[in-house]
This record gives structure tokens, C-alpha cells and sequence, in this order.
């Protein structure tokens, strides 16, 4: 099952209702959490627990820097984060045509 919470509106709760709905999902199933907020609120949220030093991001994998599964970190029992980094944005705007 894929859930996405989304909105062009700020300030609405999306990442505080994905957080607690994942939260609570993970006691019984594995849940992933893949942030591409360019806020970054759900990776502010787990480097509290997980620390500041994550270790790659979405960004990193959509560039093709690194796997999936490097990308992910454990932030509960069942539960997994990817986070994203601040300068993802910049990086969607790259060409990616191959000539």
C-alpha cells in the first residue's frame, strides 16, 4: 500500500499527520517514509533521533549516487526514513538528457 500526504498549501499538517499515521502503522507493519519536502520536516524530525550525520538522501539516490537501501535509515522498530537534503531542488533542475 502507498500513502502520500501532498499539498501546494503550507503549514496544513502534512508532515505531523504522515509522522504519527507512520508511526502508529509501524507497530504491526514495516513502514517507509520518503521525505521530498524542500523543508525538509520529516528529516528535521528523525535526525533527532537518528542524528545529523544521515548518511545519503533521495536526492542521492535519484542522481544515482547511491542505492535505495543506503539511503534509508531505521527510525523504529518497523519503521524506515529517506531524507531528503537541502539541495535537492537544485539538483531536479539539472539536464538529465543524454545526447
Amino acid at each position: 500500500m502507498i500513502v502520500s500526504f501532498g499539498s501546494v498549501k503550507g503549514g496544513v499538517g502534512k508532515t505531523a499527520c504522515c509522522m504519527n499515521i507512520a508511526y502508529s502503522i509501524s507497530k504491526k507493519y514495516k513502514v517507509l517514509v520518503v521525505d521530498f519536502d524542500s523543508q525538509g520536516s520529516a528529516t528535521h524530525h528523525i535526525s533527532a533521533k537518528v542524528g545529523r550525520n544521515l548518511k545519503a538522501s533521495i536526492g542521492d539516490v535519484l542522481s544515482g549516487k547511491c542505492s535505495l537501501e543506503k539511503a534509508t535509515h531505521h527510525y523504529g522498530q518497523k519503521m524506515y526514513v529517506v531524507p531528503v537534503n537541502y539541495d535537492f531542488y537544485e539538483s531536479i533542475d539539472e539536464d538529465r538528457s543524454y545526447t
